[in-house]
């Protein structure tokens, strides 16, 4: 399965999305090309969950209901793209891509898609420099 880029509109789901404001808007931006951005954490006070065109509070990722859970929201909200945002997540997914796979939805992962994800990941870089440039006051903390 290849990833999907600009010209072919389709809902992401952003896995654990914690305090990664940025990347959400980064998604949600009207020239990304993704329709509805959903969002996914455990903690109902993560910041960044609200930030998407819908959100979900689901279990841990160690609990035996996160992946059925996910598969729901898949097909709930029509989610062509899964994208894990935590290194236990990205093995969790990858691991158990043929379940997403299965319904036809990319999973996006440098563990397996590292070729494809390039492009991806420097047209991110470009955004995240562009607003650095115009805007002082975002930083990145390690």
């Amino acid at each position: 399965m290849g990833l999907y880029f600009k010209g072919e509109s389709m809902n992401v789901l952003l896995l654990s999305i914690g305090a990664k404001h940025a990347l959400v808007s980064f998604f949600k931006n009207s020239e990304s090309g993704f329709d509805k951005v959903v969002t996914t954490d455990c903690n109902r006070l993560s910041a960044g969950i609200y930030a998407g065109d819908a959100h979900y509070i689901v279990p841990k990722m160690k609990d035996e209901s996160y992946l059925p859970t996910l598969l729901d929201i898949c097909e709930k909200e029509k989610i062509d793209a899964i994208i894990p945002s935590q290194e236990d997540e990205l093995v969790l997914i990858s691991q158990n891509r043929n379940l997403f796979e299965e319904k036809n939805i990319n999973v996006v992962t440098i563990i397996n898609n590292y070729k494809q994800l390039l492009p991806f990941l420097l047209k991110i870089t470009n955004v995240f420099d562009d607003n650095t440039r115009k805007n002082r006051d975002i930083r990145f903390k390690e």
